[in-house]
């Protein structure tokens, strides 16, 4: 009677730490909910506070930001972070609400640059470098990644044009470190041919099919040896990628 009483007792007292384990396991997973919730607030309130557009014309775009660069600021680490594109046009004293946006909610960062082909001037923090060059200047961006980088993050939300998009990618992924994170905001304009992209879902040499490429190369890079085929070449950028994701207006590469 008393061993069975023992049984019974272990029993129970192991489903108590099963339940205590799923308890445990969701409050875990609801507090993290809750502080992707609150971060993506955050860096959708600093792009309001900083006059940004994209809280009206992107709103999608937090939903992918905070999952990749909040786990980033808890961490608190001390980020390099480039992006092309300032803003506010031609104007010189227009712009900067991501740049300031990154400042604010990266406090920890250790350099922010930011390249416009036109000319900026406004107060930003110490830590914030603003340059006059065209993104696909090869000197001048190997230059800017000498002196600055190599970077966590690269953001291009410059010209949006396809020649200017892939050869600005071709330009600074050896300048992204390990572990980093590459992002290409308004990629429907690659349909467009007001930004000098052959108009189409299906025009050949546009940047979205030219990042569509990086997933074949990327995937049967793996398997090439066994196919025999000669004719395909594995790029570079392929060999270090570990992911692409595809969103709404919106291109993130994940650098190995």
């Amino acid at each position: 009677m008393f061993a069975l009483l023992v049984s019974f007792t272990l029993i129970l007292f192991r489903r108590e730490q099963q339940e205590w384990r799923r308890n445990e396991q969701l409050t875990s997973a609801n507090n993290y909910l809750d502080v992707m919730k609150r971060c993506r607030q955050l860096l959708l309130d600093l792009e309001l506070r900083f006059d940004s557009d994209k809280p009206t014309l992107h709103a999608n775009y937090f939903d992918a930001y905070a999952k990749l660069l909040c786990p980033w600021k808890a961490e608190e680490k001390a980020l390099s972070i480039l992006e092309f594109g300032i803003g506010g046009f031609g104007d010189e004293k227009k712009g900067g609400g991501d740049l300031l946006t990154w400042a604010e909610f990266f406090p920890s960062a250790h350099v922010i640059v930011g390249v416009d082909i036109s000319k900026k001037s406004f107060h930003v923090p110490p830590n914030v470098k603003m340059i006059q060059v065209n993104q696909t200047n090869e000197m001048a961006i190997r230059k800017i990644c000498k002196h600055h980088g190599p970077f966590d993050l690269i953001v291009d939300d410059a010209s949006h044009m396809c020649d200017d998009t892939i050869t600005t990618f071709k330009l600074i992924w050896h300048c992204l470190k390990s572990e980093s994170i590459y992002i290409l905001e308004d990629t429907q304009s690659s349909y467009s041919n007001t930004a000098s992209c052959s108009k189409g879902v299906n025009a050949n040499w546009t940047s979205i099919n030219f990042f569509k490429r990086l997933i074949d190369e990327n995937n049967f890079a793996k398997i090439e040896k066994s196919t025999g085929d000669a004719n395909f070449e594995w790029s570079a950028y392929a060999k270090k990628l570990t992911g692409i994701h595809f969103y709404h207006n919106l291109l993130i590469i994940t650098k190995g």
